[in-house]
């Protein structure tokens, strides 16, 4: 198992199968998927396991009705949902002579919803178990799993990891690397300010000086900071030098920053209905729900913004905090929806946005507006086939 970090959290990875590495540099083919907590879209491996058929068969589209359309025929539309059944199918295409090497990166196994993780986990044991009793003990199908390194999955892996081989790098002792690691990146960007903005050197140290003193630094920390550094950035060294004596020197601070700067019950609509959702909300879906209203009885009633009149709407009203890929909008981070979102035995604190969402209330927000839009006269009018 290899330990490391990636934004400041620690992360877990386990290699499964010999010499992975130089198999993923000859790999003819590299399938991925992320989980994503509080997401129902990407914390199943019923989803993960459709993610990495789909890349697959993408790269091999004549595999494809040779190792489908039997399930298809069995399954029909819930085939998505059957794990066993695309699991099958994963392990029966991959040792076709087409597909070649194959390596499928399962990326924060511990943000998969828990009975799900479990199933993988034994699949994942199964299908080493029979492998390890071939003469060759080779396979052209490898996996790469990360998660953070809880104890309860390193203890369902631990029988497994006895008998592959492995390998451990404990990240959270290498803070001290790690935090070089990131001092490096602030010398990198800071050179790249300075040309951009043509600052002279002692102006550059200073930033480089004042970013490096922050103690605990995180990629995630860095990236607000340095954004806020490039967007309040003055042509003078005074001016520069007040930016930099006012950066944030927490990632909740960069948070309270970014949020203190807009416009406060817009920007709050629109972050309790993203943390009240159940999944990724498309940019027209947010349109909807910003819209509609407890008196709405048609779509005609809407005053719908449209994709990218919304896109720059959101940007506007919660700048970075908001990142909308592919349509999909996202809170910047993780740790964003926890420092929003206030526990369910705390008191509400002082003023700012630290903690200030009530999830009770964002739910109640959010349910209110899918009760008025399915009684919408356009949605009670379709049929629903029987």
């Amino acid at each position: 198992m290899r330990h490391f970090k990636r934004g400041g959290i620690a992360l877990v990875t386990t290699f499964f199968g010999s010499q992975l590495i130089r198999a993923v540099a000859r790999s003819d083919n590299l399938c991925y998927f992320f989980f994503f907590k509080d997401n129902d879209e990407q914390n199943n491996t019923a989803i993960a396991l459709c993610a990495l058929l789909h890349q697959f068969f993408w790269a091999h589209n004549g595999l494809l009705q040779k190792h489908v359309a039997p399930a298809v025929k069995k399954c029909r539309v819930v085939l998505k949902n059957e794990f066993e059944e695309l699991w099958r199918i994963l392990i029966s295409v991959m040792p076709d002579p087409s597909a070649g090497n194959v390596i499928c990166i399962l990326d924060a196994l511990d943000e998969c919803r828990q009975p799900d993780q479990d199933k993988l986990i034994t699949y994942l044991k199964r299908f080493y178990s029979r492998l390890s009793h071939k003469p060759t003990r080779s396979s052209k199908l490898k996996f790469l799993v990360t998660s953070r390194p809880y104890s309860e999955i390193e203890r369902e892996f631990s029988g497994l990891t006895l008998d592959v081989p492995t390998i451990r790098l404990a990240g959270e002792e290498e803070s001290d690397k790690i935090s070089h690691e990131i001092g490096i990146v602030i010398g990198a960007k800071v050179k790249e300010i300075g040309k951009k903005r043509k600052l002279a050197e002692d102006v550059q140290f200073s930033l480089q000086r004042r970013l490096c003193e922050i103690p605990n630094r995180t990629y995630v920390w860095l990236n607000l900071t340095l954004n806020e550094v490039e967007k309040g950035m003055g042509k003078t060294q005074k001016k520069l030098l007040k930016v930099i004596d006012t950066l944030p020197r927490t990632v909740e601070e960069a948070y309270e920053k970014i949020l203190g700067e807009f416009m406060q019950e817009q920007a709050r609509t629109v972050l309790q209905i993203i943390v009240a959702a159940r999944r990724l909300l498309t940019l027209s879906e947010i349109d909807v729900a910003l819209e509609i209203e407890p008196e709405s009885t048609s779509y005609e009633d809407l005053d719908l913004e449209g994709e990218e009149s919304r896109k720059e709407w959101i940007r506007d009203c919660c700048g970075l905090f908001i990142s909308v890929v592919y349509s999909r909008v996202y809170l910047i981070h993780q740790t964003a929806k926890e420092f929003l979102v206030r526990k369910s035995n705390e008191s509400p604190g002082p003023q700012g946005w630290h903690h200030s969402v009530d999830l009770h209330d964002a739910l109640r927000v959010l349910s209110g507006k899918c009760i008025t839009y399915l009684n919408l006269r356009e949605v009670r009018q379709i049929q629903v086939p029987t």
